[in-house]
C-alpha cells in the first residue's frame, strides 16, 4: 500500500499522561548503523548469502534472517545487536501507553492500516513483524479512539467510531501470564464516497462509513497460534456515491406548511366539539328518561 502520512505519536505513562513531547512518526528510527567489526567480516549466523556474506550491524543480521525468511529469536544473544537502539527503546517503553493522531492519505482501492508491535519488514508479497523482542512480554491493546473520519468534514457527519472504547479481555484463570498477547482487534469499514452540496453551490468532497467490529484472541506459538497482536482498521470503497445538497423552502411551501397546520388543527377542533356535543344529548336523554319513569 503506497501512503502519505503526517502521524505523530506521544509517549505516555501507566496514567496517561505525557512523558516527552510529540515527534513524526519515523519508521526508520529504530535502525542502528554501528559497525560492530569495521574491518572485519561479521557473522551471519548462518544466513549468509551471496549478495550478503558479512553482517556487521544488527540491521545486516536483521536484512540476511529477513531474506532467508528466518525468525531472529536470540536476538539478545548476538553481538551487533548488544547496544541496538531498537532493543534499548522497548526496555525503556515496558509499562507504557501511546497516543497517535494525524491525517493518513492512501489509494483508492481497499486495504487496511493497523498499531502494532515489532519491526515490520516486507517478505514476498507477504507485511511481517518480527515479533521476537516481545516473546515474553505482555501486550495489551486496550485502546481508545477519539476520532475516525474519512475525508473533509460536513454538516450532520457522522463517524461510528468516535469515542469508542475497547478493553483487552484478561487470559482465563485470572492471571496475566508473561507473552500472553490479548489478540487482535479488527474494524471493517465500508467507506461510502459522499458529496455534500451547500446552498452558495460550494461542494465538498469526503466520506461517511460503517463499521463492523470483531476481536480475534491471540493463541500461543507453541499451540500454532498466528494472529498479530494488534489494533487492526481494514476499508473497502463502496461502488456508490451518495450525494447530499442543502435545499431552501420557497415562501410559497412554508404559506401551504402554514395553511396545512391551520387547517389540521381546525380540523381537530371541530371532531372534539362533535364528540362532546353527541356525549352531552345522550346524556340528557338519560337523565329526560329518567324523569319520565
Amino acid at each position: 500500500m503506497q501512503a502519505s502520512h503526517d502521524i505523530k505519536k506521544q509517549r505516555l505513562n501507566a496514567g496517561g499522561s505525557p512523558i516527552n513531547q510529540a515527534e513524526k512518526h519515523d519508521v526508520h528510527q529504530t535502525k542502528r548503523n554501528k559497525d560492530v567489526n569495521a574491518t572485519g567480516c561479521g557473522s551471519c549466523f548462518g544466513a549468509e548469502t551471496e549478495s550478503l556474506r558479512c553482517c556487521n550491524t544488527c540491521e545486516q543480521v536483521r536484512q540476511a534472517y529477513q531474506t532467508k525468511g528466518w525468525v531472529l529469536s536470540n536476538i539478545g544473544n548476538i553481538e551487533q545487536c548488544k547496544d541496538d537502539t531498537y532493543l534499548q527503546s522497548i526496555k525503556e517503553q515496558e509499562g507504557e501507553g501511546c497516543h497517535i493522531w494525524g491525517q493518513l492519505s492512501v489509494n483508492k482501492v481497499a486495504g487496511n492500516f493497523h498499531f502494532a508491535a515489532g519491526h515490520s519488514y516486507q517478505q514476498g508479497s507477504m507485511h511481517i513483524h518480527d515479533m521476537a523482542p516481545f516473546a515474553d512480554k505482555t501486550l495489551d491493546f486496550t485502546h481508545k479512539i477519539h476520532s475516525l473520519s474519512y475525508g473533509q468534514p460536513y454538516p450532520g457527519m457522522r463517524n461510528p467510531l468516535d469515542g469508542v472504547m475497547q478493553v483487552a479481555p484478561q487470559p482465563k484463570g485470572g492471571e496475566t501470564k508473561k507473552g500472553t498477547a490479548t489478540g487482535m482487534f479488527q474494524y471493517f469499514l465500508k467507506v461510502v464516497p459522499t458529496d455534500y452540496v451547500y446552498l452558495s453551490q460550494k461542494s465538498t468532497e469526503s466520506n461517511q462509513y460503517s463499521v463492523t467490529e470483531n476481536f480475534r484472541a491471540a493463541a500461543d506459538a507453541s499451540a500454532g497460534g498466528r494472529n498479530l497482536p494488534g489494533v487492526f482498521f481494514f476499508y473497502d470503497l463502496s461502488p456508490i456515491r451518495v450525494r447530499i445538497q442543502e435545499q431552501k423552502s420557497s415562501f410559497l411551501h412554508f404559506l401551504t406548511n402554514v395553511c396545512a397546520i391551520v387547517g389540521g388543527i381546525f380540523a381537530v377542533s371541530g371532531l372534539i366539539d362533535n364528540t362532546v356535543y353527541q356525549a352531552e344529548q345522550v346524556i340528557r336523554k338519560k337523565i329526560d328518561l329518567g324523569k319520565n319513569i
